[in-house]
């Protein structure tokens, strides 16, 4: 018998896209951890709460949720005690042999990286998103559906960007930035702020910012 994997759910539907994802590229998940009162997931059995990991001796995990701060929390402390977490590429998903992944990472189906990105740890790729060459995207970033990023964007960790958003080539989006649905960056973007529109503007700038 193979190792055991353990995927960690969340609310939402982020943790089944990633569970979906994990079975299409042929990982045998063998249980769930989940807080809430499901039984199962895709005929997958719920085995016990998020914080009973520490009993799943010998297994590795995926980590489904999509709180981003709790799926870097929870990643690191699992790193700290030498516990392995695994990558989720969907099968339709393209990644570059000469693209960097960080722990963790998820790219969902159709979704691309490019030569010379870097994605770090626990970041989310969501499904037709493009990460494109020379990128740079710090630890737990979540993109929405079909984000386009060309060349030498910049994320902070913990940025979320919402489906659609489109940014011109070399912005910055600082860390814990959030952007719109749809939004159309043409530039950089200050830690913290949230933005939308296109062209994007902030939405939390003092008066006449923006």
């Amino acid at each position: 018998m193979g190792t055991p994997v353990i995927a960690i759910m969340g609310p939402g539907g982020q943790a089944r896209v990633t569970l979906d994802a994990a079975l299409a590229a042929g990982i045998e998940v063998t249980g769930l951890l989940d807080d809430s009162a499901r039984t199962d997931y895709f005929g997958i059995p719920v085995v016990g709460t998020v914080v009973d990991w520490r009993h799943q001796h010998g297994a590795e995990f995926i980590l489904g949720m999509s709180d981003a701060w709790q799926r870097v929390r929870l990643g690191e402390t699992m790193l700290a005690e030498g516990r392995v977490i695994r990558r989720v590429l969907h099968p339709s998903a393209w990644v570059s042999p000469f693209a960097t992944l960080g722990e963790g990472v998820c790219v969902m189906h159709g979704a691309s990286v490019h030569p010379d990105a870097e994605v770090g740890d626990f970041t989310v790729i969501n499904a037709l998103s493009s990460v494109d060459h020379d990128c740079e995207l710090g630890r737990g970033v979540s993109l929405g559906p079909g984000v386009t990023l060309p060349g030498t964007v910049r994320i902070g960790e913990h940025a979320a960007l919402g489906a659609g958003v489109v940014a011109r080539p070399g912005v910055t989006i600082g860390p814990k930035a959030v952007i719109g649905a749809g939004a159309v960056l043409t530039r950089d973007v200050p830690e913290g702020e949230t933005w939308a529109g296109n062209p994007a503007r902030s939405l939390t700038s003092a008066p006449g910012r923006g």
